[in-house]
């Protein structure tokens, strides 16, 4: 199976399952929704123990709570995260399922607006529009139901706070569910031992139901790694369009299945709701399809140095930066270095970086840069790059369009397309270094690095570098006698 295909499978299980959960909650009833959602926290935190430790993650999880920062922002998400799974649990389980699918129908409207408003991002036309008639849906829909809905409004800010902090953590999924599930278990196995000494308890009152209550946790976890899974073989538009499945299914199954009341008003609403939805997919989608974005798929898995030159080879702007998955540009990086440049008429100029960690704190790692007054000596720089004392990387550099002609095609063999780079600009004498700080990287256990090399294998990589040396060099006078 492809890996879009199982990417595709395993989204839209996740998205069908969370969906599904209204069938689920009401099998545990006579169990009141807090002795639920108690039951729900602690075996998900049982089940997440179960897979760190298979995984061997658990230890280096346990590390993030030394972190008061991060810690207090975990204690927050638990808090979010109960109370989002308090309301859906009481909504479903009291006849209100269609309001809670209105919940996460509005959460990506909820979400464009935190970030309007705590990360003063800018609103497109076509999300201004889609906020506008959602505000008309959610005011008839008021009017409907002779109050606010609350609950789909609780489920919806609750869902969209709690991802927002998420996503600044940048911890994964079921490391960040279990550490938010262990700090409130102490809250919720206490009220379980509760209501198992007042006798008023449902836990082992009858096997069936015992079982249900344990099973909380892996239906809570197992979607959860199925997105996860999913978002890591598919596009960002694709996971943006297969999010509506889980309201759907709650809709449907609250209509048709609980046959719960929808009179004209109320459908006329979620109609509306729709409608923002859909100027809302458009927009999402002609974000991603911009024309100026150029997505290079090759037949088989080229390698990092193959990939850069490909991408390298398709680009068609003036200047060029490069960029990893794991960098956060600073704001002014794209005005220093073109100022750089085009003041000294350079090829090729770099910045300097710093380290952050996972969570985004600054760490001290051994770690020398070039200064910008080392710029012009470029037989130095040439004989530090040999000796692997100089570092150079990809991520903050960016290059004049012209020096494409002496860089392009790689070396068969190259080692590191950073290093060639810097190879190349230094024996034109066309570098630029700045002392300015122009991103952050971030450094975690997957980051792709060169370690534990043998002797011969370091040995073995001078000999590759002098003959790159050798290459640039005819290139450069071929190119320049040629002109």
């Amino acid at each position: 199976m492809s890996k879009n295909k199982l990417g595709l499978l395993f989204g839209i299980s996740a998205y069908s399952l969370w969906g599904a959960f209204p069938l689920y909650w009401p099998l545990l009833e006579p169990a009141n929704p807090l002795e639920i959602v108690s039951h729900r926290a602690v075996w998900t935190l049982v089940f997440c123990a179960i897979v760190l430790a298979a995984t061997k993650a658990l230890k280096s999880t346990l590390v993030t709570l030394k972190r008061p920062l991060v810690a207090a922002k975990l204690f927050l998400t638990s808090i979010l995260i109960s109370i989002n799974w308090l309301v859906y649990i009481w909504a479903t389980n009291n006849g209100h399922v269609v309001e809670a699918s209105l919940g996460y129908y509005i959460n990506p409207l909820i979400m464009i607006g935190f970030g309007v408003i705590l990360l003063k991002e800018k609103m497109r036309p076509l999300q201004w529009a889609a906020v506008s008639i959602a505000t008309i849906g959610v005011l008839v829909l008021t009017i409907d139901y002779g109050r606010l809905p609350w609950i789909a409004l609780a489920l919806a800010i609750s869902w969209g706070s709690y991802g927002l902090i998420k996503k600044q953590l940048g911890l994964g999924a079921l490391e960040g569910l279990a550490i938010e599930t262990s700090i409130s278990a102490f809250f919720y196995l206490g009220y379980l031992v509760y209501l198992g000494n007042q006798g008023t308890g449902q836990f082992g009152q009858h096997w069936g139901l015992t079982l249900l209550l344990m099973s909380a946790g892996a239906i809570t976890a197992i979607p959860l790694l199925l997105f996860n899974g999913s978002t890591t073989r598919l596009p960002f538009t694709t996971i943006g369009l297969l999010q509506y499945i889980t309201p759907t299914i709650q809709f449907s199954i609250g209509v048709w299945y609980f046959n719960e009341d929808m009179p004209t008003a109320r459908w006329t609403g979620f109609f509306i709701i729709w409608i923002a939805l859909l100027a809302l997919t458009v927009d999402l989608v002609k974000s991603i399809c911009d024309k100026r974005i150029s997505l290079i798929l090759g037949e088989k898995n080229f390698g990092v140095n193959r990939s850069f030159e490909l991408a390298l080879s398709h680009s068609t702007g003036r200047y060029i930066f490069f960029s990893d998955q794991d960098d956060i540009w600073k704001p002014e990086r794209v005005r220093l270095m073109l100022d750089a440049i085009e003041r000294h008429g350079a090829f090729l100029v770099s910045g300097q970086f710093d380290f952050i960690d996972q969570t985004s704190n600054v760490i001290d790692v051994d770690f020398d840069f070039m200064s910008s007054e080392e710029s012009c000596l470029y037989i130095n720089n040439i004989l530090k790059i040999f000796s692997g004392s100089a570092n150079y990387y990809g991520c903050a550099m960016a290059i004049d369009r012209d020096f494409l002609s002496y860089v392009l095609p790689f070396p068969s063999d190259l080692e590191s397309h950073d290093l060639w780079l810097a190879l190349c600009a230094n024996v034109l004498g066309g570098n630029i270094h700045l002392d300015d700080l122009v991103l952050s990287r971030r450094l975690h256990g997957k980051n792709l690095s060169v370690v534990n090399r043998s002797l011969y294998s370091k040995f073995k990589s001078r000999l590759i570098f002098a003959k790159h040396l050798m290459i640039i060099y005819f290139r450069v006078l071929k190119l320049r006698y040629a002109k």
